[in-house]
């Protein structure tokens, strides 16, 4: 199986469009991508997390921002992204990026959180692509994530309140920052950057 290869720099000229998007002064230091798309059979709002290979605690995909290279966030955003799912969605996150005007981010304290709509069908196909990858040779990056996990936005807003998945609970910094995101109303955003056509 072939790993897609990402060429971030082509995404430098982000910079300025998400700045002007987010239009905050504060200094991002973590940045992550989450995909999110309706299920195709019930039409139900699902997000993409991950599996933490050590602690098993649900996670996002993201990680930290270079900053002693001048990293800037969508290029960490996509580098921590593309490792941790393993480079299995190769062009359509890449693609639906480049519209920065149709992503939702979220700023909480020094994080960016960025969701990304994305076709119905990876709501089917992500988890099990994701364990295919498992037969190839792995990054020590690529390891971090043992499996791919989608929730249901209905499920993610229990998790926040600490619930569980299976024995899986989410990690507190990353339940504060989407517990934060719901309340102020993450739900409606989605759905509405859902309307234009995703790729």
């Amino acid at each position: 199986m072939q790993a897609c290869v990402t060429k971030y720099e082509e995404f430098s000229y982000f910079d300025l469009a998400i700045s002007a998007h987010i239009n905050t002064g504060t200094t991002i230091t973590r940045a992550g991508i989450v995909p999110y798309t309706l299920h195709p059979i019930t039409k139900e709002l699902y997000l993409l997390f991950g599996i933490d290979s050590r602690s098993q605690d649900i996670s996002d995909l993201a990680g930290s921002v270079k900053t002693e290279i001048n990293e800037n966030i969508i290029v960490a955003a996509l580098r921590e992204f593309d490792e941790e799912t393993r480079r299995i969605f190769g062009i359509d996150i890449l693609s639906q990026i480049r519209k920065v005007a149709w992503c939702t981010c979220f700023i909480y304290k020094n994080s960016i959180t960025i969701f990304v709509p994305i076709k119905e069908e990876w709501c089917l196909i992500a988890e099990s692509a994701f364990i295919r990858t498992k037969n190839i040779v792995l990054s020590r990056e690529e390891e971090e994530m043992s499996d791919l996990l989608w929730l249901s936005f209905r499920t993610l807003s229990k998790i926040c309140k600490g619930g569980k998945v299976g024995r899986s609970r989410m990690w507190r910094r990353i339940r504060k920052v989407f517990s934060s995101s719901i309340k102020k109303d993450l739900k409606t955003h989605l759905y509405n950057y859902l309307q234009p056509p995703v790729f």
